[in-house]
């Protein structure tokens, strides 16, 4: 069931493009996938992110996907110390039938954009 919900979800991905991010499914475990994304505007522009999504063994039915950036960049919602995104900020309870990966990477666009320093989780990037 586990390996069905996360291919089902990498269909999804492929249908709902984000501009700006490729995506993709590790080799070694369907649990974790590779991203890039290219910044086209915004104070991070020019900028190329690499990040990776682990999604949890109880998915779709337990906890968010964590995002990491690698490495990790001064943003106000980006934990400067593992480069992990707030993502539960965007989805404090993963609902099955409501939340997708694809809706992940739009916050991931969403960060470059348009910058919130309210709650962050680098308080030091947030006042700058």
């Amino acid at each position: 069931a586990l390996d069905y919900a996360v291919q089902a979800e990498y269909n999804l991905l492929q249908k709902q493009l984000v501009p700006g991010c490729i995506c993709i499914p590790s080799a070694a475990t369907n649990l974790t996938w590779f991203g890039v994304h290219f910044v086209s505007q915004g104070p991070y522009q020019a900028g190329i992110f690499r990040f990776v999504i682990t999604i949890p063994d109880n998915f779709p039915n337990g906890d968010c996907p964590r995002v990491t950036f690698t490495p990790s960049f001064y943003h106000p919602l980006v934990n400067i110390d593992n480069g992990e995104l707030d993502v539960k900020r965007y989805f404090p309870v993963w609902k099955r039938n409501d939340h997708h990966i694809y809706q992940i990477l739009r916050c991931i666009r969403r960060i470059f954009q348009k910058i919130e320093t309210n709650n962050p989780s680098n308080a030091e990037a947030a006042i700058l």
